[in-house]
């Protein structure tokens, strides 16, 4: 009789366990008072499977095996590769899967692009490329879509690309010319980027110049926009005559119709207008490194 009381017990507990679950609709681990649908009182752990084997180039619709997991290391690929796809589970709402790339080569996520239900959306409608070993990225399906969303990613790139001046230069002339080590070079992550030059000289002694600044964009022979600065001031009071000899000079400007993973090189080019005394204009980083400088920045 006693087992057959035990029984009855246990029997009642598991019943009045379903009915408050059916009621509540709410799940603890680890606690007896969930506030939420599911609440875990403790450490989530997110097993891996198996390294993704992926193939140099385009991979289209990955398939996770018939027991797929949320963590994947990516092995295999020797160059850059781009994912275009990745086959959900069947009826599978909200499902997330995270890949690291352990290899050293560019990860690209391909917007819109494979099978069907397969399919990523990428924010903005553009691919996304990520640079660097250990690069990851994290994706959620949406059954409403029936796409793949992405909801984080992580690389080793810096949100910007740019070069410093690191030898003193004289500049002078009234035809646009490259200035020597004035060039950066970048690829786009996006279709649009923002510009930004910053320059600071000095001007010859008793001389009225005024210097002319552009940015010109090689890949797509264009010049991106620029502007002018007055290289020295002269003043007299007929006794006697003053000069500044100090300029500086900045222009800043957006960029559009970027072709994303296309490589661009951006320079800076400059000209002089000479109205009295010696014509040009200097930079000089090297003997003047607290004042004069020029710099170009790319922002992504």
């Amino acid at each position: 009789m006693k087992k057959l009381n035990l029984s009855k017990a246990y029997i009642l507990s598991l019943f009045l366990l379903l009915l408050n679950y059916s009621i509540n609709a709410q799940v603890g681990i680890g606690t007896t008072d969930p506030k939420t649908q599911l609440e875990v009182d403790g450490a989530l752990s997110l097993r891996e499977g198996v390294g993704l084997n992926l193939n140099d180039g385009a991979n289209i619709d990955i398939d996770l095996g018939t027991t797929p997991y949320s963590f994947y290391r990516i092995i295999g690929p020797t160059t850059d590769f781009s994912i275009s796809g990745i086959t959900p589970e069947t009826d599978a709402d909200g499902q997330i899967v995270t890949f690291v790339n352990t290899t050293n080569n560019n990860m690209t996520i391909v917007h819109n692009s494979g099978t069907g239900s397969s399919r990523i959306y990428c924010p903005g409608e553009n691919n996304i490329i990520l640079s660097g070993r250990y690069s990851s990225a994290t994706f959620q399906y949406n059954a409403t879509l029936l796409k793949w969303n992405i909801i984080g990613v992580i690389d080793k790139s810096k949100p910007f690309d740019s070069v410093d001046l690191n030898t003193d230069q004289f500049i002078s002339g009234s035809t646009f010319t490259a200035v020597p080590g004035m060039s950066v070079t970048f690829t786009a992550k996006k279709t649009e980027a923002l510009v930004s030059l910053t320059v600071s000289g000095i001007a010859y002694t008793n001389s009225l110049t005024f210097a002319s600044l552009r940015l010109y964009n090689s890949t797509t022979t264009t010049v991106i926009g620029g502007t002018n600065t007055n290289a020295q001031s002269l003043y007299s009071t007929g006794f006697s005559f003053y000069s500044i000899t100090s300029w500086n000079a900045s222009f800043t400007e957006e960029i559009t119709g970027l072709t994303i993973g296309t490589s661009y090189t951006i320079i800076l080019q400059a000209r002089t207008n000479n109205i009295l005394g010696t014509d040009g204009v200097a930079i000089y980083p090297l003997t003047y490194p607290d004042t004069n400088h020029a710099t170009i920045t790319i922002f992504q």
